[in-house]
């Protein structure tokens, strides 16, 4: 035998849905059509008479409460007439309560040896010394090397003279010179530290 072919139901839904829709409007419209012409819809009455009843509350002057008594006004200060009038006069003495700033906690930031940190400082803005005037009217010349410890925000922090040139006057310009430098700041475990670098200063004609 063979088999009835399955009905698909995508398609016959909405068929069916709009000859439901259609059909019930077609019985509404039948039901108001065999209503009786002369029914009427009468509007609701209440069958008990609701009554608003006042109760006359009887206030007695114990039962009011008296207003807060007024503040009396500060008399204003008047001038003393004589000075043995003010040195019989004695002021209250004030107390303060001791107020304590709070302690800002210093860290330690420790210094490491160049060779030992982990990133080690690079020059980011490096400043020419000026040749000082003796120096060049006595054709004066040679390399001074300068300690310039960076701090962990590559400001220069201190410097000092590792190798003299031999003239005074070239050493304090390096010296001036390197404490304007700026680098990156060295880090060990991660962390900012201060490391001591050497600056080398030519001073040539």
């Amino acid at each position: 035998m063979d088999k009835k072919p399955v009905a698909d139901l995508k398609r016959s839904y909405p068929i069916y849905l709009r000859l439901g829709f259609i059909g019930a409007i077609l019985i509404n419209i039948g039901l108001f059509a065999l209503m009786p012409k002369g029914y009427a819809v009468k509007p609701y009455k209440a069958t008990v008479a609701q009554t608003t009843e006042l109760d006359n509350i009887e206030m007695k002057a114990e039962d009011l409460t008296p207003p807060p008594p007024k503040e009396e006004e500060a008399a204003m200060p008047e001038e003393a007439e004589s000075e043995e009038e003010i040195e019989a006069t004695t002021i209250a003495k004030t107390e303060f309560a001791e107020v304590y700033a709070p302690v800002e906690e210093k860290v330690d930031i420790p210094v490491v040896d160049f060779f030992k940190v982990e990133k080690k400082p690079e020059p980011i803005k490096q400043f020419e010394p000026e040749y000082p005037r003796d120096a060049r009217e006595s054709k004066a010349s040679g390399t001074v090397f300068v300690n310039a410890l960076v701090g962990p925000n590559g400001r220069v922090l201190d410097v000092k003279l590792a190798q003299s040139s031999g003239y005074p006057s070239l050493d304090n310009a390096a010296l001036k010179a390197a404490r304007n430098w700026v680098f990156s700041p060295g880090e060990q475990r991660g962390q900012p530290v201060k490391v001591w670098v050497n600056i080398p200063f030519t001073f040539k004609l």
